[in-house]
Parts: C-alpha cells; structure tokens; sequence
C-alpha cells in the first residue's frame, strides 16, 4: 500500500497587522502565511497535481478543529516540493498553541475518500512578526495591539485634548465629549451605552439609550441603588424598588472647552447606528447648570435589579410601574402577603409622617408615631363617593360604625325610613319583614312572634319589608333580625274582620306575626305599635306602610 508523507516543513510565517505612530505608512501585514513541504509517494518524491486540504487543531491528536477547512486543487507538485499560502484569520491565533492537519490526493480523483491524512500533525510556531506582537510595546506602557484590541498599561492618565489629564480619562472638547453609537443590525432599538465593570471584569451596571425592546434611556445597577447626588445623596432607588428623596476622584472627567460662558460644561451623547442623538446626559446647558438626563424620543429609565422609576415623554412618573397612568404612580406587584406595597412615605421630619398605599387586601392613608391626620383642615369640603361635598363631610352610600375594641358593627346610617335595632328571635321559622314581634316573656333580651289581640309586650316590626331599608341601623350582623321601633315600615296587618283606613291605630292580633285594627281603646292601651299609613280592604291581608309610634 502506498503511503503518502510530509518528509520536511521548510518555513512557516504567520502575518499579524501592528500599527504603530511611528511607521503608520508602512504597508500593512495580512493575517495570511506561507506554507512549503515535500510531499513522498512511498519512498520517491511525487510529481504532478495533487488536492490538498488543510485544517487546524488545539491538539497534536484530536482535539477541536479551529475555523474552517482550507481546500487547494491541482497545486503543482514539483520532485515533492509545493507552496502553499494559507490564511485562517488571526482570531485563530490568540497565544495558544495550533497543529496544521493535511490531506491530499492525486488532482485527478473527485472521490472524496481518495484523500489520504499525513501524519502527524505540524506545530504552528511563531514567527518574528508574533513575538514582536507578543512582546511590543503594550507592556512598555504604549498603544499595542492584541488581536482585534488596543491596550496601554501606563499607570498614569490618558488625556484628549488636553496635556494635563485630571483622572484615568480626561476629554476635553468643544462638542460632545463623548459619542456613543451602535453600529448593531439595523431595525432594533439599540444605541450607544456606556459599560461600568469591577476589577475583574464583571459588568456590575451599565447607563445608555434603548435595548432590544424599547427605546427607553436607562441607568441600571445590577446589584446595589442608584443613587443620584446634588451636593449630598439626594435620590435613592433601591433593588426592591423603593426610591426616596432624602434627607475620591472621577474616574472620567468631561470637561466643555468653548469659552463662550453659556453655562454648559461637558456631556455624553446617545447616538443611534446612523448617528442620531437619541438622548444626552450631562451638566448645564445655556440656561441653567442642572445635571440634566434626556431622551429625545422615549421614556428614561432608572434600573437598578429591574425597571425602577420611569418618566413618560408625557410628565407622568412611575415608580415600580413602566406604564403610570397619572403624574405619579407608585406600584408593588408581588409584595409579601402581610405587608404594605406602593408605599408612599411623606415627611417632613421625624414624627411628622403620613403614609400612603396598600397592603394585599385593602389601601390607607395613615398618620404615623401617634400624630393627627386632618383631612381639608382649612375648611373645605369633604367628599367620600361623591366629587361634589355639599357639606363638611358627604358621603355617598352607607356609613357604618365599628367598635373600636371588637371591631364589631355598631351603627349603620343608610338608604331607609326607619330606626331599627338588632335583635334575638324565639321559634324563627315563621318570621319574615314585617311580622309583629313581641317581648318573649320566658327568655329575657329575646322577642317573640305575636300571637293574640291587644299584646301589652308588642315590641316593634321586623324591617325590610318590601325591599325598604333602615335609615340607622343597631347591632348591625349581630343579632336574629332588624326590628323597626320607630319610623316608617311595611307591616303585616290583618283586615278580615275589619277595614283598615290610613291614620288607624293598630294593635297586635290573634293572627301570628300580624297587626289589626284597634278598635277595643281601653284594651289598647299600651298595645299600639303604629299608625296605618295606608289602607286595606275589609276580608284581605297583606303588607301596608306603617308609621311606627309605640304606646
């Protein structure tokens, strides 16, 4: 079987482009290198055209091939001697160590199992051009270049447009300081941002325009507060989404060198991929020396773990909210179950606090440390459920009293026409609105239904008859029933014997849980319980409004 080697490796050189100052004219040096060998055929040297393949590997066995294949066919081989250029990239060449694999056939084959493998695998070394990348000046503490990188390792500062750099970098310039455009794929919503990172490299928060999904200006901290600061921490926003207004040297100083006294000093420009200025960070302008954040076009941003504090192009502000639907919003979506959310704390010292937001069940407004809360204190007004008081307190539905111990209901004022009082019934299956109730004898606090005429111990109506409510309300949901005592209520009365007119007084009857004509006096004294608002017809029975007036 013939067994086809590489006898000789002749020169291998690898081209890396260096820029310097100082030989900037220089033609540049390509990332391609040549490759010359001896191809045998057994023991004699081949001849002809042969196909080659060439591939790169981390490894003098296996190992990861490295980009992609490089295929030659018909390279004239001359007594086992062939040139070869190749050029995989320099990014393939960063500091560590390659093998060139080679494959080869006669030109004449087209049947890719043709191509046999030599062994072994060539040692890529490096050539002058690499040491000298390896070891240029970039260690010396100048501009060097290291793949697609420039780096400088001075200790000192670096200044632009200036000969005496204030901090690590110093620009000085009369236009934006510092222009930060994204030349990204076209159609997205990104734009310069600038990278803030730890010693060891981590991105620990970032501040520019847009991101993938919007075109927000934003400010993130990816693992503590923002803070913005005017002469002292003034504006705080925490990870949890909290913000509060409160009670060394620049690493990048920028600096407006114009000398036209408007007021502006230097700042960072947003740009866009095409070179629109989407937004701008920075202090002064020509009328004021504010620290200023503005995005031309979308909302800006404050992030810190999350989307924090969001200010509409329309005024509005949000606080834990990217859509506030007012001038300011403050939102907590997953608060634990027992405590507040969307609080907003207003102070102006220490015991002077009020308190406004929800817990998971209900909202407040509260004072705090034991202080008063006034509502309107200058007289106005107050409204609850409606937007026009007419009163010093107009409440639109019922009002209802609670104790302060129990927690219990007290008193309800509301939508009706009587004064009831909650009570305890005897024998409750027959009872209804409207039927007659009277003191139970046996079980003292109790009522009873009536059961015969002219009852001393008539004690008032059960309220609710025909849908009217009670206009106050005793003991509301805590007792049997709602017992009208005064005012006006639907009444069962009883009109079999006798017709009842409106302005008759009425009595208990023998018919239970209903009212009749008083007609005996001296047996109705003290067994009235109203007067008949209205009137029934002899031989019928039904519900009439009654004025209740107990005798």
């Amino acid at each position: 079987m013939k067994t086809t080697q590489i006898l000789t490796i002749l020169a291998v050189a690898l081209g890396l482009m260096i820029c310097f100052a100082g030989v900037s004219e220089a033609a540049p040096i390509g990332t391609a290198w040549t490759y010359q060998g001896r191809l045998m055929d057994d023991i004699n040297p081949a001849d002809g055209l042969y196909d080659f393949q060439f591939r790169l590997f981390d490894d003098p066995c296996t190992g990861t091939q490295q980009e992609g294949t490089i295929e030659v066919n018909d390279l004239e081989v001359i007594e086992g001697y062939f040139t070869m250029e190749l050029d995989f990239g320099s990014s393939v060449f960063d500091g560590d160590a390659r093998w060139l694999e080679i494959t080869t056939r006669p030109g004449a084959s087209v049947d890719g199992n043709d191509f046999a493998t030599l062994n072994p695998r060539q040692e890529v070394t490096p050539t002058p051009y690499a040491l000298y990348a390896l070891n240029g000046p970039g260690s010396s503490g100048f501009w060097a270049v290291n793949g697609n990188d420039i780096y400088n390792t001075n200790s000192g500062n670096v200044g632009i447009g200036t000969a005496d750099p204030q901090s690590t970098m110093h620009i000085a310039t009369t236009g934006p300081v510092l222009t930060l455009q994204d030349t990204d794929s076209p159609g997205d919503a990104l734009a310069g941002y600038v990278s803030l990172r730890n010693s060891t490299g981590w991105e620990k928060g970032w501040f520019g325009y847009g991101s993938a999904f919007d075109s927000d200006l934003t400010v993130v901290n990816s693992v503590g507060d923002v803070v913005l600061n005017s002469n002292g921490q003034r504006f705080t926003l925490k990870p949890d989404g909290n913000a509060s207004i409160t009670t060394s040297d620049p690493v990048l100083t920028l600096q407006d060198t114009d000398g036209i006294g408007n007021g502006q000093v230097g700042y960072v420009s947003l740009r866009d991929r095409d070179g629109w200025e989407r937004g701008w960070l920075g202090y002064g302008s020509q009328f004021n020396n504010d620290l200023m954040v503005v995005n031309s076009i979308g909302d800006v941003v404050l992030n810190s773990g999350g989307q924090r504090l969001t200010l509409k192009p329309n005024g509005y502000v949000g606080i834990g909210t990217t859509a506030p639907g007012a001038e300011l919003e403050v939102r907590d979506d997953t608060p634990p179950s027992d405590a507040s959310s969307g609080q907003l704390n207003i102070s102006g010292g220490i015991s002077d606090t009020m308190l406004i937001g929800r817990t998971s069940s209900y909202g407040f407004v509260q004072s705090h440390n034991g202080e008063p809360l006034s509502l309107n204190p200058l007289g106005n007004n107050v409204g609850i459920g409606t937007t026009n008081p007419s009163e010093k307190l107009t409440v639109r539905g019922n009002l209802l009293i609670e104790s302060a111990s129990t927690g219990a209901s007290v008193l309800e004022l509301g939508e009706g026409l009587d004064y009831a009082e909650g009570f305890d019934v005897s024998d409750r299956d027959e009872i209804n609105a409207g039927s007659v109730l009277i003191i139970d004898a046996d079980n003292p606090g109790k009522l009873a239904l009536s059961n015969k005429a002219y009852d001393t111990k008539v004690a008032g109506i059960v309220a609710g008859g025909k849908g009217l409510g009670s206009g106050v309300r005793l003991g509301v949901g805590q007792f049997d029933y709602d017992v009208a005592l005064a005012g006006r209520v639907y009444c069962n009365v009883d009109a079999t014997e006798e017709t009842v007119q409106a302005g008759d007084q009425l009595t208990t009857s023998g018919t239970p849980g209903y009212a009749m004509k008083a007609k005996d006096y001296d047996r109705a004294r003290g067994a009235v319980l109203g007067k008949a608002m209205q009137s029934l017809e002899k031989g019928r029975k039904g519900q009439i409004l009654v004025l209740v007036t107990l005798q």
